[in-house]
């Protein structure tokens, strides 16, 4: 079967929308169609479609229905890795470490920030304080001025 058909089988087996893959992939919905026609395609777009339409890249790869062994689908990930610079998930509820070491990162990242605004509206909030003292003395001062 044409690669291209494939993946809009996939895409409708997938009960998702072309637009919703396209946009996944960072293509076009155009190209994606035009990929409809082809029986080739760029590995990093066959990455982002195989996780659009949760397969695995090997579905797309592949004419028949056998299993792979755990080497040819990891020397395959890693062939289609090392072009796109990616790891590439090769079994079912897998996470790619990497990105679970950076998901890990931006967390630590946005809770320091998160920890920084809270302090910094402390320090706004004990500086109303102050102010509203020096107003509330201001205003004692002018009383007793004026008496």
């Amino acid at each position: 079967m044409l690669l291209g058909l494939k993946i809009k089988k996939a895409i409708e087996d997938a009960r998702t929308s072309p637009e919703q893959v396209a946009a996944h992939a960072e293509m076009s919905l155009t190209n994606l169609y035009k990929i409809y026609k082809r029986d080739s395609i760029d590995s990093k777009y066959l990455v982002k479609i195989a996780e659009a339409t949760n397969k695995s890249v090997d579905f797309f790869l592949y004419d028949d229905d056998e299993p792979r062994s755990g080497n040819q689908v990891r020397g395959i990930g890693n062939a289609i890795g090392a072009i796109t610079n990616q790891k590439i998930n090769t079994g079912p509820g897998k996470k790619d470490v990497d990105t679970a070491v950076e998901e890990s990162v931006i967390i630590n990242q946005l809770t320091q920030q998160l920890e920084a605004c809270a302090d910094k509206v402390k320090s706004l909030q004990n500086e109303i304080a102050l102010k509203d003292q020096i107003i509330n003395l201001k205003d004692q001062l002018l009383e007793q001025a004026k008496k």
